[in-house]
């Protein structure tokens, strides 16, 4: 069974919107699990991650990092 992604925007500190994906398990969650992309990447590349974890019970929250994907900034 694939889990889809939620997904929303929020406001950081800074007023710039950065672009959040989260995986949800279908009962409680073991523990949460953030996932951090490197460079020139985004979130949605870990799609199969977060799929698998939130397969497995955890809770997983991805955000792309100011500047890549969909979230804003300069460019990277």
């Amino acid at each position: 069974m694939e889990i889809e992604a939620q997904e929303q925007s929020f406001a950081g500190a800074d007023g710039r919107y950065l672009f959040e994906r989260r995986w949800l398990p279908a009962g409680a969650a073991r523990a949460a699990l953030i996932i951090v992309h490197g460079y020139a990447e985004h979130s949605g590349r870990y799609a199969h991650v977060g799929q698998h974890l939130a397969g497995a019970g955890y809770a997983v929250y991805a955000f792309d990092l100011r500047g890549h994907g969909l979230s804003d900034g300069k460019r990277a």
